[in-house]
């Protein structure tokens, strides 16, 4: 059982987008997600991923030109088989939950 302050581990940078490992287990990889206004990051793995937004609002784009908006608090399950951007199109610092499998 692992026990992590995922609040603890936020940090942000102007150079990029920061990815932070916060656990990992034999089908499952936690991540925070941190980005300043106007950052955005390329996510190329195609496998299934678990998106939770804890502050700001986050743009999802698929390669199909496919958007999908988070605000604060909400959920999203975005399919595998494909990669998609992240981005921060605010002017707010952005704090994403994400859960990946690692099957």
């Amino acid at each position: 059982m692992a026990k992590v302050n995922a609040v603890s581990k936020v940090r942000f940078s102007l150079a990029k987008p920061q990815n932070v490992g916060l656990c990992k287990g034999q089908y499952l990889n936690t991540i925070v997600v941190c980005m300043e206004p106007g950052q955005q990051s390329e996510i190329s793995s195609p496998t299934e991923r678990l998106y939770y937004l804890l502050t700001g609002s986050l743009t999802i784009k698929q390669p199909s030109g496919e958007t999908s908006n988070l605000a604060t608090g909400e959920l999203l399950l975005n399919p595998g088989g494909q990669g998609h951007t992240l981005a921060n199109m605010t002017d707010s610092r952005l704090v994403c939950l994400m859960v990946e499998c690692v099957c």
